[in-house]
């Protein structure tokens, strides 16, 4: 995921992690410290129920009731949600820590 790299969802938003290493900077922290809170927060979000219950109640303030009966509430969303946190969270972490692969074969 080097430059120009980006994660996309089922909407195609791309997230740009070249902005990443700026914005931990404007917040004076190394990439290391940002990771361990990423993981930190990463791990509240897998851990902590209280989290859906508060994310249905903020959904309600700015979704129709339907959506929210129908989609928010279902706990397959919040899966979802998790899930695709959890990935960016995991893509954002090989992109700081280089850990990709930059092993190039010509074939």
């Amino acid at each position: 995921m080097s430059g120009g790299t980006y994660a996309t969802n089922q909407n195609g938003v791309k997230l740009p992690y070249e902005i990443l290493t700026k914005k931990i900077a404007d917040y004076q922290r190394t990439k290391e410290e940002f990771l361990v809170l990423l993981n930190e927060r990463r791990s509240f979000l897998n851990t902590n129920y209280d989290l859906h219950t508060a994310f249905i109640h903020e959904m309600r303030r700015f979704l129709p009731a339907n959506v929210v009966s129908e989609s928010v509430e279902d706990v397959r969303f919040w899966a979802y949600v998790t899930e695709i946190v959890n990935s960016e969270c995991q893509a954002i972490d090989i992109y700081l820590s280089n850990k990709e692969s930059t092993a190039k074969f010509i074939m």
